[in-house]
């Protein structure tokens, strides 16, 4: 249907429309609708709002004023989109979320469920928020970022490009994840023994696009292109606090023959030492490799 064959559907008596499928929809003024949308039973649409191709619109859905929602995007059951927001193309908004007034969504990101974003916030593509999360005003959220379940995010925060935020995590106002990355980085003392683990003849395991690296029992290893941010997934020497397998932060499954080596790492050394409900992985520019375990 084009956007003229919305409105030449005789509304009823409180502004209703039925839908060719059978679905009622309010259609407010000067809206515009693209090809082939699927809009759900008791929608509502504001006035000047675009929706664009391929979308699908869920049931009980409320889009503001001057909204705009992308080509091929999804709005779950029960959802909200304020006034003036803003829904990239391939996004996906879950079941009673909200997203506020002049809130922009980037493309291909995903919104969980029952998740609540507020007003004048900006989340970038391809960006990961869980479900029950809490996400205040003003808040920007970096490309490919993610944000765990039932985790609040506090007015005014930063949060940078591919930083992850754990489950359940409270983060208040004013602050970044390159603040709190020092933060976790300062918890460490001047030296710490830390955990490396390792294939059988003591190279790295090479996860994900690194470069394997040879880890000889009393040599001091070194990357010089490493630099303090908030990103773990960078460059530098990926090593893991003392007690934790590589299995428990998903890097492989628990039938792993890999050995683990006690490395010694200075806190100046240390770029990348955690973020709320992220820390088990750490990421240094240099260690010096003590043992075998």
């Amino acid at each position: 249907m084009t956007t003229q064959e919305y409105y030449s559907l005789t509304p009823d008596s409180t502004g209703w429309r039925t839908l060719p499928y059978g679905n009622k929809f309010y259609l407010g003024i000067d809206a515009v609708i693209g090809i082939d949308v699927k809009i759900g039973n008791d929608a509502r649409i504001g006035n000047d709002a675009r929706i664009g191709n391929h979308a699908r619109i869920g049931n009980y859905v409320k889009i503001g004023n001057r909204a705009i929602i992308g080509d091929c995007a999804g709005i779950g059951n029960c959802a909200g989109i304020g006034n003036c927001a803003t829904i990239g193309n391939c996004a996906g908004i879950g079941d009673c979320a909200t997203i506020g007034d002049c809130t922009a969504i980037g493309d291909c990101t995903a919104i969980g469920d029952c998740t609540a974003i507020g007003n004048c916030t900006a989340i970038g593509n391809d960006a990961r928020i869980g479900n029950h999360a809490r996400i205040g005003n003003d808040v920007k959220i970096g490309n490919r970022a993610t944000i765990g379940d039932c985790a609040t995010i506090g007015n005014d925060v930063k949060i940078s490009n591919y930083a992850t935020i754990g489950n359940d995590v409270k983060i208040g106002d004013k602050q970044t994840t390159e603040q709190l990355n020092d933060y976790f980085i300062s918890t460490y003392p001047e030296k710490s023994i830390l955990w490396k683990w390792v294939t059988k003849n003591l190279m790295s395991p090479g996860w994900g696009n690194a470069i394997s690296i040879k880890y000889t029992i009393g040599e001091t290893i070194s990357e010089p292109g490493a630099v303090k941010s908030d990103k773990q997934c960078d460059v530098g020497l990926h090593v893991f606090r003392r007690g934790i397998r590589p299995e428990f932060v998903g890097l492989c499954d628990c039938n792993h023959d890999f050995i683990c080596l006690e490395v010694e790492v200075n806190r100046e050394d240390i770029c990348f030492g955690g973020l709320p409900g992220n820390s088990d992985k750490l990421r240094v520019k240099k260690l010096k490799v003590l043992r075998e375990i």
